[in-house]
């Protein structure tokens, strides 16, 4: 067999066991997220002066064990917290505001505590924990957070709005994404027109981006904190 043929064709057979993997991945993230909450977690909800709501939760006590064992052995992780507020309840109302907040934690063993950093729109705070206890609760606590801007809730009364919260691990960021689909799109390893396969794959595959799973995902008892009007 022509070696040249032979080695784009193992490129593309890879390529797409690569694809289909991750949109296996992409679909379970998504299936997860649209399935209705089966747990619930009690939080704050407080209404400031201009009508947009915050949440204060202790959303570290849904880590599991598998998480915490991770963690004490040294694993890097990163965690993704999702607060979406609905008009209406969860399952049938429509999302009109989110709250995202990415959490990194790595373990040094030569200072023997855990990196933590907390990365929350276009703020970053860093932190060292000496548990795991400690860094899951700087990592997915929510302490007042804002959920939106004031323009998301104009149409909305502050009794029809419910939240749902979300944490997923190791999420696919979006830069490996693109790289690998770029790899796809030269399955033979050149640097010319993108293949047929890589054409059609890539857009496909990198659509929506996975996690590597979802630790929970459940509906906020809200216990509020201000008064409606």
């Amino acid at each position: 067999m022509n070696r040249s043929i032979a080695i784009p064709r193992l490129a593309l057979l890879v390529g797409g066991l690569l694809a289909i993997g991750i949109l296996a991945l992409g679909a379970t993230s998504r299936a997860a997220h649209a399935a209705a909450p089966s747990r619930r977690l009690d939080a704050r909800v407080e209404w400031d002066a201009s009508g947009v709501p915050s949440v204060t939760v202790r959303a570290s006590l849904l880590a599991d064990a598998a998480l915490e064992r991770r963690l004490a052995n040294g694993l890097p992780v990163t965690l993704v917290v999702r607060v979406v507020a609905y008009d209406g309840a969860i399952e049938e109302g429509l999302p009109i505001a989110t709250h995202t907040r990415a959490c990194h934690v790595a373990y040094d063993a030569w200072e023997r505590r855990f990196d933590v950093r907390v990365e929350q729109g276009e703020r970053e705070i860093a932190s060292q924990m000496s548990s795991v206890e400690d860094a899951l609760a700087a990592c997915l606590d929510l302490d007042r957070d804002p959920i939106g801007r004031r323009a998301d809730y104009r149409a909305q009364r502050r009794e029809r709005v419910s939240f749902a919260l979300s944490v997923d691990v190791n999420p696919q960021t979006r830069r490996a994404a693109s790289s690998l689909s770029g790899w796809l799109a030269r399955a033979d390893g050149g640097v010319g027109a993108p293949t047929f396969f890589g054409a059609l794959v890539g857009p496909i595959a990198f659509g929506p981006v996975g996690a590597e799973r979802t630790l929970v995902r459940c509906a906020l008892r809200a216990r509020s904190g201000g008064s409606n009007p």
